[in-house]
């Protein structure tokens, strides 16, 4: 009886078992070769080209540029930036790689963008380095180049807090090319290819547009001027949350300091008591609200009325001193009187600042 070492080499020796094995191997040599010599031939692109950009009769090349968003991961108003999911579509026509004048096709071929010209498009505003998923560049028979990235980058970009929570937000995207300006370069912007996932949704914001804009002045650096886009991404604010949150307790917090207008300036124990609860109410509200708010040095909306908040609470627990030694001087008559102007005037001043600062956007 053979073993299985026997039989491995019994099979080996045979003729047909050497004549599949030779031909495997051939085919694998001229893998090889033929990818080797696609890549050395067909594939390979005159270094001359890849350094001018390919002008026709000296007019600057149109670079059509396309920004569609996958996702925006997040939103930091204390930093000032933002960080997005993007793909981007860079097309042009460069005719020299074209199988007229190239005298053979790219269709196919691995292309970096080391083997041909490129407008050298980059982030103006980064806030960190961009990770690239995804980098393809294709080139068909007519010479039009496909170069297109899927990115995720963190951008800085300004924001306008004095209406929040009422605000709306425009964030800017800034790409440009530092080598090659309006003379070399034209930006378009590709509204086939800009865009952004229908289901694409931001916690706290509502989705209001994105687009690219090229019509501004060429960019300025260092004397020079360099081609730019500029890709906006709009954003409302979604106030419900802060209404509900901080808005509602906060007017609930005011009426009840203001209750004290309505009870006997002789008892005024529980005159007292009330207006300290709200004082003691009040603070220890604003200590948990501050965490919730943006840290900028100005007043925003919702900063308005936290302070009007804060003047009306300590503004009636002032009222509640007066009238109190008025009546512990004998003098009720004159603090029943100062209590019932202030109950009106108290509720007329708190309706006035809430339709300025906070009902007014509403109706805008």
């Amino acid at each position: 009886m053979s073993s299985p070492v026997d039989f491995v080499e019994n099979k080996s020796s045979h003729p047909r078992y050497k004549i599949s094995l030779m031909f495997a191997l051939a085919l694998i040599l001229l893998a090889v070769v033929t990818n080797v010599a696609a890549e050395n031939g067909e594939c390979s692109i005159p270094k001359e080209l890849t350094v001018k950009p390919p002008k026709v009769d000296g007019k600057p090349v149109n670079v059509s540029i396309g920004v569609f968003l996958l996702d925006l991961i997040e939103i930091d108003e204390i930093k000032q930036s933002f960080k997005v999911d993007y793909t981007v579509d860079i097309r042009w026509h460069d005719p020299r790689l074209s199988v007229k004048s190239l005298g053979k096709s790219l269709v196919g071929c691995a292309l970096t963008v080391d083997d041909i010209w490129d407008p050298k498009l980059q982030a103006l505003n980064p806030r960190d380095f961009s990770k690239i998923f995804l980098n393809d560049i294709s080139v068909n028979q007519n010479g039009i180049v496909d170069y297109y990235l899927r990115v995720q980058t963190i951008y800085s970009s300004s924001f306008n807090l004095l209406e929040f929570p009422f605000d709306s937000q425009k964030l800017t995207m800034h790409l440009a090319s530092f080598q090659y300006g309006p003379d070399d370069v034209l930006f378009q912007a590709d509204e086939k290819h800009t865009g952004r996932l229908e289901s694409l949704s931001i916690p706290g914001w509502t989705f209001v547009s994105n687009i690219s804009d090229t019509s501004g002045p060429a960019l300025i650096a260092i004397g020079e001027q360099y081609s730019h886009l500029l890709h906006y991404i709009t954003l409302e604010r979604k106030a419900e949350y802060y209404l509900w949150k901080f808005v509602v307790p906060l007017c609930f917090i005011i009426l009840m300091a203001g209750s004290v207008f309505w009870l006997d300036p002789t008892n005024f124990a529980p005159q007292i008591g009330i207006s300290t609860a709200s004082v003691f109410t009040l603070v220890a509200f604003l200590l948990g609200l501050r965490q919730s708010l943006p840290q900028v040095a100005y007043l925003t909306r919702m900063d308005e009325f936290i302070l009007s908040a804060t003047i009306l609470v300590f503004m009636s627990f002032a009222e509640v001193v007066f009238v109190s030694r008025l009546a512990h001087k004998d003098r009720a008559d004159l603090a029943r009187r100062i209590d019932f102007h202030a109950r009106w005037i108290y509720l007329l001043v708190f309706a006035a600042l809430f339709y300025t600062i906070i009902a007014a956007p509403f109706f805008a």
